[in-house]
């Protein structure tokens, strides 16, 4: 009897590494099909990160404006120069959640359109009245 239900669980972990390998595959931000704006989320969640790992190693009264330097240990090697379509990223001070504004129209957002990450970590437009940094 045991050895039935040991054949049975055989079979359905096989099952299941099969699904696992061979069943619908999501686009990530790196893949060509994935739409821009993933990719541009996931690299303002790295710039946030980034803030915080350098915010770790200084002082929480450091007001000086971040510079992408700053944040370079952080960052994969090339991070500044690799963008997913032409955007250009802004840290902006502690505190405040990095930006992206849109060097072209992309599906979804405008040309010269500004996206930073909402308080739930999702990509938003900032309000076209908010000045930059």
């Amino acid at each position: 009897m045991a050895r039935r239900w040991s054949c049975w669980l055989l079979a359905l972990g096989l099952l299941g590494l099969g699904w696992f390998w061979l069943g619908p595959r999501r686009a990530s931000p790196a893949s060509p099909a994935a739409p821009p704006l993933i990719g541009i989320q996931s690299n303002l969640q790295q710039i946030a990160l980034a803030k915080a790992h350098w915010l770790e190693g200084h002082s929480a009264g450091e007001t000086r404006p971040l510079e992408p330097a700053d944040l370079t240990p952080y960052l994969l090697p090339g991070f500044w120069k690799r963008t997913v379509a032409g955007e250009r990223y802004r840290i902006n001070r502690q505190g405040a959640s990095p930006e992206a504004e849109l060097t072209r129209a992309i599906t979804g957002a405008a040309k010269g359109t500004r996206l930073r990450l909402g308080a739930d970590g999702q990509i938003e437009p900032v309000p076209a009245d908010t000045p930059g940094p």
